[in-house]
């Protein structure tokens, strides 16, 4: 009976490899206006595409996906209305004709909507060229229901760009060398951004981990922000936004930035200057602005912000090093660090210098905790 139920066991497995080994090639542009569901199977997308129409649904799930972008196939699906899911998928991506450029936006997004929703959900995301192709990109049209729940991510150039959404959900993804933006949020209302692990944002060169510019009502809370080769977070001319219960750690910049928008259209990174300079701006300034419980370890500095009105600052752990007594007082000075707030709440924020001191064989203070002054610098 036990050898009956092994064959069983095995004669299964071999049904379900040989359905995985079912390749579709595609060619050219295909349209998808009717339901479409491809389940356990290989597609080839290295000369070819799909574009959903006509209010379908494209369903992949469970399926290996390669797929090449160039100047002939400059994304692999495009939503322009319907539905896209995609479930449990592997993708890899090529590239064919298109040069590294760390400095530069990429030009082509692997996946692309305009009007249509979307469901991402448990894939792993691959690209071997690193600084070339973006992963995934809304047009600058209302588009709402985007769910992007648990997936990996690495080595794209730029992550995901919402522009111009509403009710976005992204949650539990991993973020892996993704340079550019890993996630960016440009006048969007209404978005999610909870759990998220975004590892070496920048991938070593530019990128910030999360951008919020010109957007409302956007909640960042619960994710890891790693090493990051520009801000973990910055927001420019947005309100009513919270951020709570975040690690953001070991950046070389700032943890957590707040600007004005006019300011920054003099950016020097190419991906934030392109993704602004078009918009149109309701206010250039950043209103409502809650920064709670966040762990904010070893950036070069914690938190700046300027031109916010109503900046409520409360509960958060700062962990930095400095060279010496004049330098820690200076760069935790709110005088220096925050300009041009009104309203300002800062209320039981705590201080810790880091584990690695300076001072040879001094770790004392890395076993106390200090009480960061409203005014004025940490001074001890």
């Amino acid at each position: 009976m036990r050898l009956v139920k092994c064959l069983v066991v095995l004669f299964l497995l071999i049904l379900s490899n040989l359905a995985r080994s079912e390749t579709i090639v595609i060619h050219g542009r295909v349209f998808i206006d009717k339901p479409t569901t491809y389940n356990n199977v290989t597609l080839d997308l290295s000369h070819g595409s799909f574009v959903i129409t006509n209010g379908a649904v494209l369903h992949v799930e469970n399926s290996i996906i390669q797929g090449t972008l160039s100047s002939n196939n400059p994304f692999l699906i495009y939503g322009l209305a319907g539905r896209l899911e995609f479930i449990n998928n592997r993708v890899h991506v090529a590239v064919d004709g298109v040069s590294p450029q760390p400095d530069i936006p990429a030009q082509y997004n692997a996946f692309r909507t305009r009007q249509a929703e979307v469901i991402f959900s448990g894939n792993t995301f691959f690209v071997g060229t690193p600084f070339a192709v973006g992963l995934f990109a809304t047009d600058k049209l209302a588009t709402s229901k985007i769910k992007i729940i648990n997936n990996s991510i690495q080595n794209f150039h730029g992550g995901i760009l919402l522009s111009h959404s509403q009710n976005a959900q992204i949650i539990h993804n991993q973020f892996y060398k993704v340079s550019s933006g890993n996630i960016f949020i440009v006048n969007n209302q209404h978005a999610i951004v909870n759990h998220n692990t975004i590892l070496f944002p920048g991938n070593g060169h530019v990128g910030d981990g999360v951008d919020i510019v010109n957007s409302n009502d956007v909640v960042l809370a619960s994710n890891y922000i790693f090493s990051g080769s520009c801000y973990g977070v910055l927001i420019l001319a947005s309100s009513h936004i919270s951020i709570q219960h975040n690690n953001i750690s070991s950046g070389i910049t700032y943890g957590i930035h707040i600007n004005t928008a006019m300011e920054n259209l003099e950016y020097p990174y190419a991906y934030l200057k392109r993704a602004i300079e078009n918009e149109n701006f309701v206010s250039i300034d950043n209103n409502h602005i809650i920064i709670q419980n966040n762990y904010i370890a070893q950036n070069r500095y914690g938190l700046s912000a300027s031109y916010v009105d109503d900046l409520i600052v409360t509960n958060n752990l700062f962990i930095q090093s400095f060279s010496d007594r004049f330098q820690r007082k200076f760069w935790t000075n709110n005088n220096t660090l925050l300009k041009n707030i009104t309203h300002l709440t800062w209320l039981h924020n705590t201080y810790k210098e880091a584990f690695t001191q300076y001072v040879k064989g001094d770790n004392a203070n890395a076993l106390k905790y200090f009480d960061f002054p409203r005014n004025g610098g940490v001074n001890f």
